[in-house]
C-alpha cells in the first residue's frame, strides 16, 4: 500500500518529477507524443548499511514513492505504464554495494509493472545519470534514457535514486 510520509525508513531530502512529451521523432510527427516521466529521490545512505535485506526495503519503499510520483505526473493507471527504469547516483563515501541492495529494492517495488533495467554509478554534486527504459511492447523494443541531475546532489553520504516510466498507447 502506497503511503509517503513520516512513517517511511529512509528520508528523502528532495523529489524532483519531469514529464516528457515527444511530439515529433526522427524528423516524423507523432500521431500521439511519447510521454514518459522521470521521478529522482535524494536520500541519505544508510549509515554503516549492512543489512542487504534492510536496504532492499529501503530501496522497495522509495521505489513505491518514485512509481506513483511517476504515475501520477502523466496520469496513468499502473496497467497503463509500458517499461521502467531504475538508476543509482551514488555520493562520495557510499559504498557500491549499499547502491546495488538499494537498486534490486527499486526493481522489487517495479516487479508487477515489468523487469526494471537499472544502472549505478558514482558522482558529484550536480553529476549528470543516464536512467535507461526498454520499452517492453514487441513493436518499440529500443532502449531509450533520460537524464537524471539534481544541481546539489548527491553530497557526501547521499543516493541519488531515479525511476522512468513510459506510458503504454492504446
Amino acid at each position: 500500500m502506497y503511503s509517503e510520509g513520516k512513517n517511511m525508513k529512509s528520508e528523502i531530502r528532495k523529489l524532483v518529477v519531469e514529464v516528457e512529451d515527444l511530439r515529433i521523432h526522427g524528423g516524423v510527427a507523432l500521431v500521439a507524443p511519447r510521454r514518459r516521466a522521470l521521478a529522482i529521490a535524494v536520500v541519505a545512505a544508510p549509515a554503516g548499511g549492512t543489512d542487504l535485506e534492510a536496504l532492499r526495503a529501503i530501496g522497495s519503499e522509495i521505489g513505491e514513492v518514485l512509481h506513483h510520483r511517476c504515475a501520477e505526473a502523466l496520469g496513468l493507471k499502473p496497467s497503463r505504464v509500458l517499461g521502467d527504469g531504475g538508476a543509482v547516483l551514488m555520493g562520495e563515501g557510499v559504498r557500491p554495494e549499499l547502491a546495488q541492495a538499494v537498486l534490486h529494492g527499486l526493481a522489487g517495488a517495479a516487479a508487477a509493472v515489468s523487469d526494471v533495467n537499472s544502472v549505478s554509478a558514482a558522482g558529484t554534486l550536480g553529476s549528470t545519470l543516464e536512467v535507461p527504459l526498454y520499452r517492453l511492447a514487441p513493436t518499440t523494443g529500443d532502449l531509450e534514457v533520460m537524464d537524471a541531475r539534481v544541481n546539489d546532489a548527491p553530497r557526501r553520504g547521499e543516493l541519488i535514486v531515479a525511476l522512468m516510466r513510459a506510458e503504454a498507447r492504446q
